[in-house]
């Protein structure tokens, strides 16, 4: 067997910090939704798990260095507003993909 990590996620995807930047969806190609059909063409069995929660950041400064640090976000970094909730609390999606060769 063998584990593959959504690679749409970071150590937390933070949806809602994209949403605060405008800087739309992930561009990544393997995403908890497409990963089962990238997958199957070389595994006979393949489970998602999804794990999902929340990730909180004390400040803006905080919420700045997460999307500064974001290869797809940090372009959008100068729309973060001045002012942000605080704590800033943000959504995060996870997926955990185990896959199976056929023997």
């Amino acid at each position: 067997m063998r584990g593959v990590r959504d690679r749409d996620q970071a150590a937390a995807r933070a949806e809602d910090a994209r949403e605060l930047v405008g800087s739309g969806p992930s561009p990544a190609s393997f995403t908890r939704e497409t990963g089962e059909e990238l997958l199957c063409a070389s595994f006979v069995s393949i489970r998602r798990t999804d794990v999902d929660g929340t990730v909180e950041f004390a400040d803006r400064d905080e919420v700045e260095a997460y999307i500064r640090a974001s290869i797809s976000m940090s372009p959008f970094v100068g729309n973060l507003p001045p002012v942000v909730d605080e704590p800033f609390v943000a959504r995060s999606a996870s997926s955990i993909f185990v896959a199976e060769k056929a023997t």
